[in-house]
């Protein structure tokens, strides 16, 4: 029943009203809503990035496109790339290792392999 609101509000939607249409995408969406919660995660400011990253990794363990998966999983990893001076990394690390089990459920390689590589990155000194 969400669902179908959250995409009526989806244009006029700003502060509190973006968080909560992204709740209800990351929560119940499809393929279909991943590019605007894809957008809502890269264009955010960081804090709101740090926010709705675990819920946008779950998103994106879910989705059937394994290309739209591999987007957020860069996504995911620049922001931890981005950020790791102020510590982020281990959170982010974690949040990816989480997202790899479940596109392993899904048979999708490439996604895994592309966790990996992003969280030796991380996980590598300054």
């Amino acid at each position: 029943a969400a669902l179908p609101l959250a995409k009526t509000y989806e244009k006029d939607s700003e502060g509190a009203l973006t968080q909560a249409i992204l709740n209800v995408y990351a929560t119940s969406g499809s393929d279909e809503q991943y590019d605007y919660v894809y957008k809502a995660f890269t264009e955010g400011q960081p804090q709101t990035q740090f926010n709705i990253m675990k819920k946008f990794a779950d998103f994106t363990g879910r989705i059937k496109s394994n290309e739209q998966a591999q987007k957020g999983i860069k996504a995911i990893a620049d922001f931890g790339t981005k950020y790791k001076k102020y510590g982020v990394a281990p959170q982010v690390v974690q949040i990816l290792t989480g997202l790899k089990a479940d596109r392993a459920k899904l048979n999708d390689t490439a996604s895994v392999a592309a966790i990996d590589k992003a969280t030796a990155e991380l996980q590598k000194a300054e």
